[in-house]
């Protein structure tokens, strides 16, 4: 999500991909602008949630979409 927003790579030192990856499960997350709307804010920070149960799935994903794309005062 955050690469589609802001459109460029996420601003991590990848020296591999073991190193990503470990940087992520010790929760580095890229920092989020502070002209991002809130609501793609929050839903970022939904998805990137330590506990995979606490994630939204991917249903509830599409389901917030539909309402956003529908919704013209959400942003």
């Amino acid at each position: 999500m955050w690469e589609i927003l802001y459109g460029k790579p996420v601003p991590f030192d990848q020296k591999s991909k073991l190193q990503f990856q470990l940087q992520v499960c010790n929760g580095l997350r890229p920092y989020i602008y502070e002209n991002t709307a809130i609501c793609y804010a929050d839903l970022m920070t939904k998805c990137w949630n330590m506990g995979p149960e606490n994630r939204p799935t991917a249903k509830e994903l599409c389901d917030i979409f539909a309402e956003w794309q529908n919704n013209e005062n959400i942003f």
